[in-house]
Formats: structure tokens, C-alpha cells, sequence
């Protein structure tokens, strides 16, 4: 790891630490109320990181860069626009989040620094998935953002049907995690690598006839991310647990978890990159198929 490296997870690093002042502070202080700006601040300064990243200053005007991927960490991390987007995505949705539930933390006597310290962590595992660009890195982000919303939706511990909604979100989340996981093993088998890139390379030997176990293997990784997402007919329990678990992890839980799993697909397009090994050009921004509307628009369709 080098100084490049530590900069293209800089945004990341930012939530992260915050959630260990959170935990830190909420020792100390009585007025739990602080912990709340203390999360917001952590994420409107990663948000700050990462729009630092994408712009810079040329002749006195400020303007977005054409930001080309840089790669980190021996190919297990891009950072490209869509992934800066992404992040910037997932801080404003952390900070609406905490703001919501301040409140509701407050008249529920539920721990604030361990609600707070938990969310952060999701959102670092949401960052991952976007910036990830190897198997590898993909489903250890995956599970750091899927692991404590378990203990989120359980935080209610006075009230049964929040654990109920615990115990039934981590055996629908277990079923995702191994479901993705066999997926990404089969990929692995058919490729021999981890690497999205390397991946497209191997299997575009192949030319048009790809073979079926890597269909098998794709098949199986969007069925992981399906479950995860609660999308039909992956969503069995998925009502039971929006109704059991707090309203602020309800709200997250079903508009947070739908851009993440879209944001790995589409700024890593693996799906594109082993279908087609040579794409034609990248849709541009306005297209309605383009991953920045992708992204946008799924928390807009949870909430409608």
C-alpha cells in the first residue's frame, strides 16, 4: 500500500474513522444529541473528499474533471467519476438518515453511538462495492454492508418483533451471501482470475460462444444481489422485516440497499464486459440506460 493507494480510498477512510469517534465520543459525552453532527460532519467531510477528487481548478474556474480510472491496490480498486458519484450518493443518504433518526433513537432509548457507528460501517461497505474492481474486494464489501444492518434491524431489543426482524433479515442475508458467493467461485472457475478486467480478458478468448458455466456463475451473482435487494421474487421476508425493524433502518435498509448492488454492476459493467468484450461506446450521462440514472433512480423507486 502507498500513498496513491491510501488516496483513492480516502472517502471511505473519512466514514470509517468517523464511526470510531462516534464510538469514542459517545463514552465520554452525556448529550448523546452530539453523536448525530458528529456522524453527520464524518460524512459531509467524505463527501467533500470525494468531490475534491473529481474537480479541479483550472484558470481561476472550478470545473468537474473527466476523471479516467486510476487503479489501486493491485487492481482490486478503480476510481473513476461514477464511482466518486456513487459516494457522493451514499454520504447524502447517510446524512438524511441520521438526521431522521436522532429523534426516534432518543424516544426509543436505543444506543445512540452503537446505531450511528453501525450506519457509518454500512456505508463504508457501500462505498467498497463501488469502488471495487475485483471479486474479492466486492463480496467483503458486500458483507461489511450487509453484517450490521442485522444488528440494526434488531436494535429495538425491547420489542420481539424487532428481533424477529433481525433473525429473519440475516437468514435472508445468508442465502445472498452464499448464493453470490458460489456465483463469484464458479466465475472464477471459468476465468482462473478476479480481477472484472482480467475476467473479460479470459473469457473473450472464448468469442461468442460463451460457455455455460459462466452464465450459470452471472445468473447466480445477480441472484445474490436480488435477494439482497429484496427484489421480486427474492423478497419473502423482506416485509416482515421492514416492519419489525426501526423506521430510520426501515427507510435505509430499503432505499440504501438498492443503489449499492447497482452501483458495483454498473461501474464495473462485468455483466457488459464478459457479454460483449469489446463494448461499443459508453451510453452518455442523459441515456436513460446509463449507470448515473441507474443509481439515482433506484432510492426514487423505493420510496415511491
Amino acid at each position: 500500500m502507498n500513498e496513491h493507494d491510501v488516496t483513492l480510498i480516502l472517502p471511505g477512510l473519512v466514514v470509517a474513522g468517523t464511526a470510531l469517534v462516534v464510538l469514542a465520543v459517545d463514552l465520554v459525552v452525556t448529550r448523546k444529541a452530539v453523536l448525530a453532527w458528529v456522524a453527520c460532519g464524518g460524512l459531509v467531510a467524505a463527501a467533500a473528499v470525494a468531490l475534491g477528487q473529481w474537480m479541479r481548478v483550472e484558470d481561476g474556474v472550478l470545473t468537474f474533471t473527466g476523471r479516467e480510472p486510476q487503479a489501486g491496490f493491485n487492481g482490486m480498486i478503480g476510481l473513476d467519476r461514477y464511482a466518486l458519484y456513487a459516494v457522493l450518493l451514499f454520504c447524502g443518504i447517510g446524512v438524511v438518515t441520521v438526521l431522521l433518526s436522532d429523534a426516534y433513537i432518543t424516544r426509543h432509548h436505543d444506543p445512540h453511538g452503537e446505531f450511528y457507528g453501525l450506519l457509518l460501517l454500512v456505508i463504508v461497505g457501500m462505498i467498497g462495492m463501488a469502488v471495487s474492481t475485483d471479486l474479492i474486494m466486492l463480496y467483503i464489501s458486500f458483507e461489511l454492508m450487509s453484517l450490521p444492518t442485522y444488528v440494526l434491524a434488531g436494535s429495538l431489543r425491547a420489542d420481539p418483533r424487532s428481533g424477529e426482524a433481525s433473525l429473519k433479515y440475516f437468514v435472508n442475508g445468508a442465502f445472498a451471501s452464499a448464493i453470490l458467493a458460489f456465483g463469484m467461485a464458479l466465475l472464477y472457475g471459468a476465468s482462473g482470475q478476479t480481477n472484472y478486467a482480467s475476467i473479460a480478458e479470459s473469457l473473450a478468448g472464448l468469442g461468442d460462444g460463451t460457455s455455460g458455466l459462466t452464465i450459470v456463475a452471472l445468473v447466480l451473482v445477480v441472484v445474490g444481489f436480488a435477494f439482497k435487494v429484496s427484489a421480486v421474487p427474492f423478497h419473502s421476508w423482506a416485509p416482515d422485516v421492514y416492519e419489525g425493524a426501526p423506521t430510520p433502518v426501515t427507510a435505509f435498509m430499503s432505499v440504501a440497499s438498492r443503489p449499492a448492488p447497482s452501483s458495483a454492476s454498473s461501474s464495473s459493467s462485468l455483466w457488459r464486459r464478459v457479454r460483449r468484450p469489446n463494448p461499443g461506446p459508453t451510453p452518455s450521462s442523459s441515456s436513460p440506460s446509463s449507470p448515473w440514472w441507474s443509481a439515482t433512480c433506484s432510492p426514487c423507486r423505493s420510496a415511491t
